[in-house]
């Protein structure tokens, strides 16, 4: 797949005032590429429920595109002055555009999504192009030396993150996470990851915990589940020693990290992120907790209390 763009309101707003936020981020996402001439967007469709008939999609609205910044004036206008809310809610707005790299070029789009149903499956903005031959998606590309040798990659990442960070200065809605991914990219799933952008490395411990509740371990069901989320996650990263067996497990697993204002982690393999999760998984979460009290013990207690026992503590 391509580039996934999440936000989250850090202020109590309007579903058009979110709308706007992520037409912003949007807009900000095609300058980027756009000022290189990487991509350049030729035309605009609005959609509601889904971006094809197929799917069962609705088609409201096609432009041909001259110039970016009025074919955005031209969304926000139609999106303020003739939707109903359950029309925003629903709505899909796809730029179509051609992508060049190296004297190749690949159709593609950027996506911003206002659907629900689509911002779960494919987060509020979606950058991708469709595949041919050996190159499947936008991460394809990225990741084939032909078009980018590693050191570029890495500064690419690294200038579209904080292309995005400087656009969320002052908008009610910040980007994070920010994915690069090969699959459909979902909050703490680790095997499609190529490229991950977090506000810190505590919210990389909570992105982990995502995918570790996920699982089947019975020490987890017996153990962390019972204990409330974020009680958990702020304990676990208390420790000065978390940070040094993170870093070490880094370093096993070719995992680049770039820290700044927020942190981006960069994957060299592409198993890179899968791995550095198990070893997280085996020197920090199950150590962590396996001298917890499990579910079984709690509910002990509690009927314990009230029988009216005495009750030992810990």
């Amino acid at each position: 797949m391509g580039i996934y763009i999440r936000l989250a309101p850090t202020v109590k707003t309007s579903a058009l005032d979110r709308a706007f936020a992520r037409l912003h981020y949007c807009r900000e996402v095609i300058r980027y590429f756009e000022e290189p001439k990487l991509f350049t967007p030729s035309k605009y469709q609005i959609w509601l429920r889904a971006p094809s008939t197929t799917l069962g999609g609705q088609l409201v609205m096609e432009r041909e595109i001259t110039n970016t910044h009025a074919a955005f004036q031209e969304v926000r206008i139609r999106f303020e002055k003739h939707f109903l809310p359950d029309e925003l809610y629903s709505s899909i707005v796809v730029f179509h555009g051609d992508w060049s790299f190296n004297h190749t070029s690949f159709v593609g789009f950027v996506s911003c999504n206002h659907s629900p149903s689509w911002r779960q499956a494919y987060q509020d903005i979606e950058t991708d192009l469709y595949g041919a031959g050996e190159i499947g998606d936008l991460t394809d590309v990225f990741l084939n030396r032909t078009f980018f040798k590693e050191e570029e990659f890495q500064n690419l990442v690294q200038s579209f993150v904080s292309h995005v960070d400087h656009a969320s200065r002052e908008q009610t809605m910040i980007a994070t996470p920010i994915y690069f991914s090969i699959g459909a990219a979902e909050y703490g799933e680790t095997t499609d990851l190529v490229v991950l952008h977090l506000g810190d490395w505590h919210e990389l411990i909570r992105f982990f915990y995502k995918k570790l509740r996920r699982g089947k371990d019975h020490w987890v069901r017996d153990q962390v589940t019972p204990l409330d989320r974020n009680f958990y996650i702020r304990s676990i990263t208390e420790p000065e020693i978390v940070e040094r067996i993170l870093s070490q497990a880094r370093e096993e697993t070719n995992l680049i990290e770039k820290v700044g204002n927020s942190v981006t982690y960069i994957g060299k393999d592409r198993n890179s992120f899968s791995t550095f999760f198990d070893k997280v998984k085996k020197d920090v979460f199950k150590p962590a907790s396996k001298k917890l009290p499990n579910a079984t013990y709690l509910k002990g207690i509690m009927k314990s209390g009230l029988e009216g026992e005495e009750i030992k503590t810990f």
